[in-house]
């Protein structure tokens, strides 16, 4: 199980800078490592639908209703990050405005989403590797000038985010081709 400071490391490494023994070390590095962290999770965390990061809602709408174009409003769950699904009838329409979700779906609305998940020991390695590699873009524009370091890091990231679309894609069932008239020719 990785720690913060691991994936700090992790992306020190990447970089071929130093490593620390804490985030809370008196050097640049460990401050740059927490100044960066949370914005690297976060953003690793946006990039795919992580299956470790993944949770379920069924929130009520909210009381002030959308001024024009929606009927109902539903307030964010505070750990929100991205959307992966809301269950609906077909031909639902919705927006993501000011921390809420408008549409016209009758409450309760049930989502799917990416959480802000924190606790390390619950990431899977491949989005472990994931923060450190966003960690080390960071990083190396501050701690080396090194432009080929960079790109090597950022072809390793988008390798990393293929790797956990087949990864996860083993983790849920198969989504069923709709019958298409495409499809149907091919019988």
């Amino acid at each position: 199980m990785a720690s913060k400071t691991d994936i700090c490391n992790f992306a020190l490494t990447l970089i071929n800078a130093r490593r620390i023994t804490a985030v809370t070390d008196d050097n640049e590095r460990a401050r740059l490592c927490d100044l960066f962290y949370d914005q690297s999770r976060k953003e690793a965390l946006e990039a795919h639908t992580w299956g470790s990061a993944t949770k379920r809602a069924s929130i009520a709408s909210d009381a002030t209703d959308p001024a024009w174009g929606y009927d109902h409003r539903y307030l964010l769950p505070n750990d929100y990050v991205r959307m992966i699904t809301i269950e609906s009838g077909s031909g639902l329409t919705w927006e993501l405005e000011d921390g809420y979700i408008v549409t016209s779906q009758d409450t309760p609305l049930k989502i799917k989403y990416v959480y802000d998940l924190e606790d390390t020991t619950q990431m899977s390695p491949t989005l472990v590797r994931a923060i450190a590699e966003r960690l080390a873009l960071w990083l190396a524009t501050k701690i080396t000038t090194s432009n080929t370091k960079k790109a090597e890091v950022k072809a390793s990231h988008e390798q990393t985010l293929r790797d956990a679309k087949r990864f996860d894609g083993r983790q849920r069932s198969p989504v069923p081709l709709a019958a298409t008239s495409w499809i149907s020719a091919r019988g």
